[in-house]
């Protein structure tokens, strides 16, 4: 188990930054894998839908997305920075179209 005092330790901003220090950020090439969109169909979706408000985005993703897919989708949009971990579903895209970042997946 561990202590707060050890987690706090080992997320922080300095602990980060040494961790990171000297790598290089990895360009993606066209052979690559998007590794912030797992289908092609729903990143579609998502840049016709997302606007300038992060709610409307939402809402109007979620329908599309149902509509298209037959089934529920979860979906977070704001303008600002989130962070997020996908776990367990194989259908999942983050858009951004400046100034709203999306985030969609389904759930298994």
């Amino acid at each position: 188990m561990y202590s707060l005092k050890a987690l706090s330790n080992d997320y922080s901003d300095n602990s980060f930054r040494t961790k990171i220090a000297g790598v290089k950020s990895r360009v993606a090439n066209e052979n690559e894998k998007d590794v912030k969109c797992g289908n092609e169909s729903l990143k579609r979706i998502m840049m016709e839908n997302i606007v300038s408000s992060p709610t409307i985005s939402k809402q109007l993703i979620f329908s599309a997305g149902k509509q298209r897919f037959q089934k529920l989708i979860d979906v977070v949009c704001s303008r600002n920075k989130f962070s997020y971990t996908v776990v367990s579903s194989h259908i999942y895209c983050e858009v951004t179209k400046p100034p709203v970042t999306c985030f969609a997946f389904f759930q298994p």
